[in-house]
């Protein structure tokens, strides 16, 4: 591996990941991939190889956050989970966390409810949360309140447009999808830590109404993955029972539609 590519950042020296200057005066289709694509995919390739190296490639990505904007984000936000992905628990040093969480944190805060740019935030943190385990849970409560409150508004949506579709808009079922998504690898994650969260909060309700608006699509992975984890913890569903009473069962008359 070539380590220059991974030492942060000097003051005098531009950032490996920096766009560059000045275009390349190539076609399109000929155009070299971005520094950070092509690094993304040497991290699906080298996965715990990268380990040693992880905070110089932290100091790289997260001096990123204050060179990119809107496009170049998303590049970010991917080479990010797919270094989470690919390490896995390593990512879960106090030293780590300190330097990945706060720049996240803070486009989290940035970003409204309605900003379709916490699509990629999302899916980002999503496999943060899993990969660091017990080390997100000083972040776990906000951010699950926020992905329970994202399920609630789009199934809110559903139940208006399915009524009155000539005075409503189908809701953007994305928005419910990547929060399902980030639910599933906070409970993977957590474990055990998640049950608190889970026992105060309807998710038990909303996941059961997931299922029964049909102009609702749940994703083929983070609902299930949700639902089979606080079904198959009997304290939470035996907490949780009140918020279940009047919901019918999900087995008849279901039409979900599979995603990712």
């Amino acid at each position: 591996m070539n380590e220059c590519f991974l030492l942060p950042p000097s003051p005098s020296a531009p950032s490996p990941f920096s766009p560059p200057s000045s275009p390349p005066s190539l076609p399109p289709s000929l155009s070299p991939p971005p520094p950070l694509s092509a690094f993304a995919t040497l991290e699906e390739e080298a996965c715990t190889e990268l380990v040693p190296y992880l905070s110089f490639i932290l100091d790289t990505l997260v001096f990123a956050f204050g060179k990119y904007q809107h496009k170049n984000l998303l590049i970010l936000y991917d080479a990010i989970g797919t270094l989470a992905d690919s390490v896995g628990h390593h990512l879960n040093q106090p030293e780590y966390i300190e330097k990945l969480m706060p720049p996240l944190i803070a486009k989290w805060n940035e970003l409204k409810d309605e900003d379709k740019d916490l699509f990629p935030l999302l899916e980002c943190l999503s496999s943060v949360a899993t990969a660091l385990q017990s080390g997100f849970l000083p972040y776990c409560e906000p951010v699950y309140q926020r992905c329970v409150t994202l399920v609630q508004k789009t199934l809110a949506q559903a139940m208006m447009y399915s009524q009155q579709p000539d005075q409503y808009e189908a809701p953007d079922k994305d928005f419910m999808i990547v929060a399902l998504d980030l639910l599933s690898g906070l409970a993977e994650g957590l474990g055990g830590h998640v049950d608190q969260l889970v026992s105060r909060s309807n998710i038990m309700t909303l996941l059961f109404q997931c299922m029964q608006v049909r102009c609702v699509c749940v994703g083929g992975g983070g609902g299930f993955s949700v639902l089979l984890y606080i079904c198959g913890n009997d304290r939470l569903v035996t907490t949780d029972r009140d918020n279940l009473q009047g919901i019918p069962s999900p087995s008849l008359n279901i039409s979900i539609k599979t995603q990712r």
